[in-house]
């Protein structure tokens, strides 16, 4: 296989670093908004699951378009060779 060895391996090892830290950081902006939404409607704690959810969501779709998008290299890098 082409292209594979340390590099690769390090770039998607930098994909996942960068999917966990989006995720976490999506996750605890979701969660202090709905969090201040619960405060001031009183509809806690349901505000703060729909901004964690929300979070989740960001953070999955960041993920996905992340992988397509190193897909779409490796495979236009492995087709010039």
């Amino acid at each position: 296989m082409a292209g594979s060895g340390p590099r690769k391996g390090l770039q998607y090892f930098s994909l996942m670093l960068s999917f966990g830290a989006t995720l976490v950081v999506a996750m605890y902006f979701g969660y202090r908004a709905g969090q201040w939404l619960d405060a001031r409607f009183g509809t806690a704690p349901w505000l703060a699951l729909v901004g964690i959810m929300m979070g989740v969501t960001v953070g999955f779709r960041h993920l996905v378009r992340e992988l397509l998008r190193a897909e779409k290299l490796d495979r236009d890098n492995g087709g010039a060779r």
